[in-house]
């Protein structure tokens, strides 16, 4: 990969690193699933299910340090485990990128 084309892709990425949006769901969906069904997205197989989902854990990052988060009452701690764990993916994917990046530049 060229300087040129490498800079334009990571011009992309640090618009995807200025943030990070994690949310939680909980709930319960029964999806009724024939051998004609051929969902190719999560969301055309949840237009045909039943239940409900609630947002139950969101946090969003910026760049800065500011903050923002959100944690429903009554939540899980195995709930808020995932989220964190999300989070820590989240950071630790970022934290590789810029480690590219700073590869590039040095």
């Amino acid at each position: 990969m060229g300087i040129k084309s490498a800079l334009k892709e990571l011009n992309g990425k640090v618009k995807d690193l200025s943030s990070l949006h994690v949310q939680t769901f909980s709930g319960t969906l029964e999806i009724k699933v024939s051998e004609e069904d051929k969902f190719t997205k999560l969301s055309d197989a949840l237009d045909a299910a039943d239940g409900s989902v609630n947002l139950s854990v969101e946090t969003l990052m910026h760049f800065d340090g500011d903050a923002y988060n959100f944690v429903t009452d009554g939540i899980a701690p195995e709930l808020l485990q995932v989220h964190k764990d999300a989070l820590e993916a989240g950071m630790n994917a970022r934290k590789a990128l810029m480690d590219m990046v700073s590869g590039w530049i040095n």
